[in-house]
């Protein structure tokens, strides 16, 4: 009975690990045949490669503080530092793609075949996997460890674990903290998880009121961005306060916007609605889960993004335990188990076809299938042509199409999307010389030294007008070959023709440019 439902059978304890390989090297082959196939983006693979370059060349160790609070960036900085430019980007996708896989076996030896499978199939990780490079995808491992902890009995372990996660971004921190809540309800988890709510909490303030802040020319990053500006309170923990005391229009906002329901459907029906029959582990999926449903930003409530990251190792425990609530039922009703079995297998795999961008879906096919991870004759002439055309030096700054990502161009100290540093220079505050003197100071008075500011100006410029466009990281609904946005096409034309009056053209072939400032 229990074979049937998942449970390993301990004569094949293989199986597990053939698993994490088959899902590993997915992952792998079609992250960096989509990288080499000249189908990534400046945003955010092309942001994260300059700034480890940049880390990890130029010394500007402050770059992992910058904006968010991402501590990890260290480490993926020097895991990358000995990497030609053009592997580095296929370097963190072989990592993340190693991250996502590590957790696959120690489910089906500890959850059972059901959870594997679901897992295997589950879009979140598809879509971490395959959607360029972020440190978010460390949220699954890690919080696989906690929940493998929390089941093991060991509560000290389950909260090291959890605050492992305020390593990866600063809003973690609050996932961190719900991590504690969920400890203190486990048995002999009472102290370790009000040490963990205390410490998460804590580390979220600082993170937020304090070190961004200090670190960040521009503070409006994170919780404090635009796409949470429609709620109350000057600060973030004033925020926090607003929506604890207006839930009616928390609940408008959630409720009353159609792809938010569709991004709660999507998350829930994938998983057969599994994890509502035991939601206890969805406590820790609810800062993730709230973050993207306050936001009036549509990317963190797609389902294609990064931002689901937080909530795979919560569902998934939850599915696991949800499934002998399941058996029960259908006991008691005297149901045949094995066609219940059947059922469930079919949602896993149309949930998995609808919503996965893998080669079994209707969203891979849908956007060409093979041919966007396959470089044609164009794409690697392009490819030569940078390697040939643009100088190594990393100290010269290079802007490219956000859709025209290569590892020479953006392995710099300085890269981004066009037309950022363009047409002005880009201000970035330089705090290397902080010291821990100066952070007290401010903390204590909110003044910051009077840190350096460099300015970065685009000495080369890569375009490609036959690739989608975009002002920065705004896309205009490309079609194949046009523009339907034609605010977008407007700008990004107007763009084009300024950067062409103040720059010699090098290369311009069949819609690729590289362009060249022009010395005075």
């Amino acid at each position: 009975m229990h074979s049937r439902l998942g449970i390993i059978p301990e004569e094949n304890p293989r199986w597990p690990w053939t698993m994490g390989i088959v899902l590993f090297g997915l992952l792998t082959a079609l992250a960096c045949m989509r990288y080499l196939a000249l189908r990534s983006t400046v945003f955010d693979l092309g942001v994260f490669v300059c700034n480890l370059t940049a880390m990890s060349q130029g010394g500007e160790w402050w770059r992992a503080l910058n904006g968010h609070i991402q501590p990890v960036l260290w480490g993926y900085s020097w895991l990358i530092r000995p990497l030609p430019d053009w592997l580095q980007p296929l370097g963190l996708m072989v990592a993340q793609a190693f991250m996502l896989s590590l957790p696959l076996p120690a489910i089906a030896s500890r959850y059972g075949v059901f959870p594997a499978l679901a897992y295997f199939g589950f879009f979140a990780v598809w879509h971490n996997g395959l959607f360029d490079f972020h440190p978010d995808h460390l949220a699954v491992p890690i919080g696989f460890w906690f929940f493998f902890m929390v089941r093991a009995g060991r509560p000290w372990a389950a909260a090291l674990a959890a605050l492992c996660l305020c390593l990866i971004k600063e809003t973690f921190a609050i996932q961190a903290a719900a991590c504690g809540l969920y400890l203190v309800g486990c048995r002999r988890g009472g102290a370790a998880g009000a040490f963990v709510f205390v410490a998460g909490l804590a580390w979220f303030w600082v993170s937020t009121a304090k070190l961004i802040p200090f670190y960040t020319m521009d503070a409006g990053v994170g919780a404090s961005a635009g796409a949470f500006a429609w709620i109350g309170g000057a600060s973030v923990l004033g925020k926090i306060w607003w929506v604890l005391t207006h839930p009616f229009s928390v609940l408008g906002q959630v409720f009353g916007d159609p792809g938010k329901l569709k991004y709660l459907l999507a998350l829930f029906g994938s998983l057969a609605f599994v994890p509502l029959l035991s939601p206890g582990p969805l406590v820790v999926a609810a800062p993730v889960l709230a973050l993207s449903l306050l936001s009036e930003r549509p990317d963190y409530y797609s389902f294609a993004n990064h931002y689901t990251a937080g909530l795979v190792a919560p569902f998934l425990a939850a599915f696991a335990q949800g499934l002998p609530v399941a058996v029960e039922m259908i006991h008691s009703r005297r149901a045949r188990l094995d066609r219940w079995a059947g059922i469930l297998l079919l949602v896993l795999l149309a949930g998995h076809m609808a919503l996965a961008p893998s080669p079994l879906s209707v969203r891979f096919w849908r956007a060409g299938g093979f041919s966007g991870y396959w470089p044609d004759a164009r794409d690697t002439r392009i490819i030569r042509t940078l390697e040939q055309t643009i100088p190594d030096d990393p100290a010269v700054t290079v802007i490219t199409q956000n859709s025209l990502n290569w590892g020479k161009v953006v392995s710099r100290y300085f890269s981004n999307s066009f037309p950022m540093a363009v047409f002005e220079p880009h201000r970035a505050q330089n705090p290397g010389a902080a010291t821990l003197r100066d952070f007290r100071h401010f903390v204590l008075t909110g003044e910051k030294p009077d840190f350096p500011v460099t300015q970065s100006l685009a000495q080369y410029v890569v375009l490609d007008l036959k690739r989608p466009w975009y002002v920065v990281d705004k896309g205009c609904d490309w079609d194949g070959a046009a523009c339907r946005d034609q605010e977008v096409a407007a700008r990004f034309r107007d763009d084009l023709e300024r950067a062409r009056q103040d720059f010699d053209t090098l290369v311009d072939d069949d819609g690729f440019l590289i362009l060249k400032r022009r010395t005075p």
